[in-house]
């Protein structure tokens, strides 16, 4: 038995046990140590660190890790796990097609704003209130206006892209964001709703074009 073998194996029982941020440790170990071409123990290790980073509430990390695997075999329980969990933002599925929406409303404006400072960081918690109440009330009013009835993904997105939002204490010049997804293999644009470039078999918006959710964008993944 191999040290890979051991490290997740010895996860597993803390995993059993209840605790789960020891067996995230263990499935740590045993990804660093698996040799890369025993494809289906990598696919089982990414498995159990999606379902670790779930119970200790990072369930963006998990259904990233899920998707990780799936990129490795599409016909994994680790990738039937990701769809099941994700919505076609390539988000975390939430209860209502309407929290679906906000979530990819506020993640992209929430990557403007980060992306208008020079630490590219929420300083306080203060800070992160007040954007999120500024974004709410923006969205609040999008959902009065009834302009999202009967639009696809895609031309939601398009327009929560062209919303500009006027956030206080820009520390660079507020510039026009623009979701433009290119395949550079083919030099073309991309649909989220085309085949990803990857061959995940996973349409890009839930693939390679994902939207990423606040936990990303603020603290980075597992």
């Amino acid at each position: 038995m191999h040290a890979s073998s051991r490290s997740f194996r010895t996860g597993r029982r803390f995993l059993a046990r209840h605790r789960p941020q020891i067996a995230l440790e263990y499935f740590r170990k045993a990804l660093r140590s698996c040799p890369v071409d025993e494809r289906q123990e990598l696919v089982r290790t990414l498995f159990y660190i999606g379902i670790v980073l779930k119970q200790v509430g990072l369930p963006s990390s998990a259904l990233k890790t899920w998707l990780t695997a799936r990129g490795l075999d599409k016909r994994s329980y680790a990738g039937r796990m990701a769809e099941r969990y994700m919505n076609d933002y390539g988000m975390l599925r939430q209860m209502s097609s309407e929290l679906d929406d906000w979530n990819a409303f506020y993640s992209v404006q929430l990557k403007k704003y980060l992306e208008s400072k020079r630490s590219r960081k929420i300083g306080s918690q203060g800070e992160k209130d007040m954007i999120w109440d500024l974004i709410f009330e923006y969205w609040q009013g999008i959902l009065r206006s009834g302009v999202l009835r009967g639009k696809s993904n895609s031309e939601k997105l398009a327009l929560f892209s062209d919303v500009e939002i006027i956030f206080p204490y820009f520390s660079l010049p507020a510039e026009k964001h623009e979701i433009i997804h290119v395949n550079f293999f083919s030099r073309s644009r991309v649909s989220p709703d085309d085949p990803c470039p990857c061959h995940s078999g996973l349409p890009y918006g839930q693939c390679c074009g994902r939207i990423k959710c606040d936990e990303e964008l603020l603290y980075g993944l597992f």
